[in-house]
């Protein structure tokens, strides 16, 4: 009998664990779901630990964006910019 009840209590927990993944795929929408250790500031002024760095990284755009290759400026807002003389 109590193996009766462990099996159903797993088979809902299972089915509650897996719904809202299915419910994504099916609505065809992609949907990034990653764990995060703290809470993290949206404020990227005052992001200073991982998480919070690399939400706001997510979430705000710069002018330019490091070159993953060469580390060298590269547009991300800005579509182009000259250097003054000066």
């Amino acid at each position: 009998m109590k193996r009766g009840w462990r099996g159903y209590l797993t088979g809902v927990l299972l089915l509650a664990l897996l719904w809202p993944a299915a419910a994504d795929a099916q609505q065809g929408g992609k949907v990034l779901r990653m764990a995060i250790p703290t809470d993290p500031l949206m404020n990227p002024l005052y992001a200073t630990d991982a998480a919070a760095v690399a939400v706001t990284r997510w979430l705000f755009s710069a002018l330019t964006r490091p070159d993953p290759g060469t580390l060298q400026p590269a547009p991300d807002l800005a579509e182009k910019w000259e250097v003054s003389g000066d």
